[in-house]
């Protein structure tokens, strides 16, 4: 019986990389990191740091970004689906509720995240990358600040389960 080892593409400069990284490491779930860089085509095959940047044809993903999640075959792209899928497969209710509505708050902010604090970020750390960044900016500036002044409510936790007798 072969067994493949999770691998996870991505580099520790990348917030949404660290995000998956971090969660396998506090529950302990073993992956191989294969340092991956955007914008690069450089790969290696060294036993201590393997490498497959996102322009090499080596790097399992279309979508040329990083993080990537190489599980037995199965690839998946975006940090928050990566997240979700290895909550979900390995049953980590803490992290993501099997409860329909807590899961549903966190799967609003999960969106809120991405289209919000993720593109502010972007367009202000990336001009180079993004050269509009800088006017876009400026505009979700103002955005955020009324976002963040409104977090999102949280519903009641659910009622205790009766007492046995």
């Amino acid at each position: 019986v072969v067994t493949m080892v999770l691998k996870i593409y991505g580099t520790f400069v990348s917030q949404p990389c660290r995000a998956v990284f971090w969660a396998c490491r506090m529950k302990g779930l073993p992956f191989q990191h294969v340092y991956s860089l955007p914008h690069s085509d450089k790969a290696s095959d060294d036993d201590k740091r393997p490498r497959v940047d996102t322009e090499s044809p080596r790097f399992p993903s279309r979508h040329k970004a990083v993080p990537v999640l190489n599980d037995n075959g199965f690839v998946l792209t975006e940090s928050h689906a990566i997240l979700t899928y290895l909550a979900e497969k390995n049953e980590w209710y803490d992290l993501y509720p099997s409860d329909l509505i807590f899961r549903a708050k966190v799967n609003e902010y999960l969106h809120w995240h991405h289209r919000s604090v993720r593109e502010a970020t972007y367009a202000f750390f990336a001009p180079t990358v993004n050269p509009g960044g800088k006017q876009k900016v400026h505009y979700l500036i103002p955005v955020q600040n009324q976002s963040y002044k409104r977090p999102p409510p949280l519903p009641p936790p659910p009622p205790p389960p009766p007492a046995a007798f």
